[in-house]
């Protein structure tokens, strides 16, 4: 599940590695496959995002030919996440809905941006306002908030799960949704993040042990999205 990318110069002058693609090695109980990077391409394994030599990967939960920097990993699945739950939003045929996301963090620090955009999607428009602050100190609470506005003229219909697929509450609401009756106008989801998570705490603290902190501490960053809730409000 771990893929650690290195030069091939590390060990080209040992006899018994030549034509070797790299080395199995097992650290603190987790094993991690150190690949030339020479043999990336005729791997056939994607690598998010560009190859870096040193860098370590880790197998995407739902597509084991795709492997995600761990520096970047929780980023990633949270950014799926919200597309996903914006394209449920959309696939329902909804007027509006906003995705607000609260967890606990042990930083103290402060940040906050707001980001406008507009897309096109299947030739509908959408305008989006994006708003996140964020207030770090021991204990505090960290929160994100996403609004979309959509025409909402379409035909409901089953949209794609993949970080959802599992989840009761989505499942049942695409089912309300999609009857013909449409009875439903409004709704407020709380999602947990351990119901969608990138990975367990136990897998993030053996990583961990194995690559070495660093600036990445994958344990905290899972504990952190385990911890953390998302509020799905949508409206038809």
């Amino acid at each position: 599940n771990i893929i650690t990318i290195v030069d091939d110069a590390v060990r080209r002058d040992i006899d018994v590695c030549e034509g070797a693609i790299g080395w199995l090695n097992k650290d603190s109980g987790i094993e991690i496959l150190y690949l030339y990077d020479e043999f990336i391409k005729d791997s056939g394994i994607q690598f998010i995002p560009a190859i870096t030599c040193d860098a370590t990967y880790y197998v995407d939960t739902f597509n084991r030919n795709r492997f995600i920097r761990t520096d970047c990993i929780f980023k990633k699945a949270h950014e799926e996440r919200m597309a996903e739950l914006k394209n449920i939003a959309y696939c329902l045929g909804a007027k509006k809905c906003s995705i607000e996301i609260c967890e606990s963090d042990l930083d103290s620090h402060a940040q906050s941006n707001a980001v406008k955009l507009t897309e096109k999607v299947a030739k509908t428009d959408l305008t989006e306002t994006m708003e996140q602050s964020a207030a770090h100190a021991t204990g505090a609470r960290r929160c994100g908030k996403i609004e979309v506005e959509f025409e909402g003229n379409i035909t409901p219909h089953q949209p794609e799960l993949k970080w959802f697929a599992y989840d009761d509450t989505i499942k049942r609401l695409i089912e309300m949704r999609c009857d013909e009756q449409r009875t439903i106008k409004t709704e407020t989801l709380e999602l947990a993040g351990s119901s969608s998570a990138t990975m367990s705490q136990n897998t993030a603290y053996g990583i961990d042990c194995a690559i070495g902190k660093g600036s990445v501490a994958m344990q905290k960053q899972a504990t952190q999205e385990h911890q953390s809730n998302l509020l799905f409000h949508i409206e038809f």
